[in-house]
């Protein structure tokens, strides 16, 4: 429950209704026969939690909703993940709007709101406990032997010549920990020493959030494979460009960085890369391929 949202939705459904006026809430809770509700894995409301959000209503009944389509309706339930499930279950409850003095309903979810977040920052920091490091990675064989998800919440995987350079320097805030220039192990099959780095030179903050930049990330098969099976939980941020700009822009990079040996000439690039492009090649401006 966020003050700033579900708190502040339900006070501004209250404002909004005339007296007796009714309000029909779907609501993801957990189900004593079924488990837990499926089509909203984040929000999941005991009844604890629900006589808060509701304060200031009547509840006059409730329905189940049934259905193996609910994700897939067009105005689906706020939070709804689009995935489809065997049976969901979505209890919808039919409020009433009671008499109250607004100011003091306002205040009451202001002071309440703040007491929940403090609460579940608590609750964050004491589950909280960084495993030591050798627990995750083998320095004796160069091999990750534990869950290293956790170590990588972003990571901004391509394209070359795409902006990847400035969106890192972007990310880089006060809430955020950026390793420094671009670190590509994962193409070279080395999740150990990504973690280790990420491990070792990120400050210990639960709530930091962790990144990288390889611009070469979505065009290997290695990469793929440590995205899938290590850092799954990461999110992939993907810079794309105009082809033709793309490709002027990385000839002119290369022609540059390669002085005072010369580049092959452009019409020699339309299809795939070979010996001598430095990686340029109209082949690689196939962005949709990789994706």
């Amino acid at each position: 429950i966020n003050p700033h949202g579900d708190l502040a939705a339900m006070t501004e459904y209250y404002t909004l209704l005339s007296p007796n006026g009714i309000l029909i809430l779907g609501t993801p809770q957990l189900d004593k026969e079924f488990g837990l509700v499926e089509s909203n894995r984040r929000r999941l409301y005991n009844p604890e939690r629900m006589s808060i959000l509701i304060k200031g209503f009547e509840k006059l009944g409730e329905v189940m909703y049934n259905s193996t389509e609910l994700a897939d309706r067009f105005q689906k339930p706020v939070g709804t993940v689009m995935f489809k499930y065997p049976m969901q279950r979505q209890p919808v409850w039919i409020l009433r709007k009671m008499i109250h003095e607004l100011p003091l309903l306002l205040e009451d979810n202001k002071i309440l709101g703040k007491e929940i977040q403090a609460n579940e920052q608590t609750s964050k920091d004491v589950l909280f406990t960084r495993p030591p490091l050798e627990s995750i990675i083998n320095k004796t064989t160069y091999s990750v032997t534990g869950d290293v998800s956790w170590l990588l919440d972003f990571s901004v995987v391509g394209f070359p010549k795409c902006g990847t350079t400035t969106m890192m320097e972007t990310l880089r805030t006060n809430e955020t920990f950026v390793l420094e220039k671009e670190r590509c192990d994962l193409t070279a099959n080395r999740s150990e020493m990504l973690a280790e780095s990420l491990y070792t030179e990120a400050p210990p903050d639960p709530h930091l959030k962790r990144g990288i930049t390889c611009p070469q990330d979505l065009e290997n098969h290695y990469s793929h494979w440590s995205y899938a099976k290590r850092y799954h939980k990461t999110k992939l941020i993907i810079m794309i460009r105009h082809p033709i700009k793309w490709f002027q822009s990385f000839y002119n990079f290369r022609v540059r960085e390669y002085y005072p040996r010369t580049m092959p000439e452009t019409h020699t690039m339309t299809k795939g890369c070979f010996k001598g492009m430095q990686g340029v090649c109209a082949d690689r401006a196939n962005f949709h391929d990789f994706l």
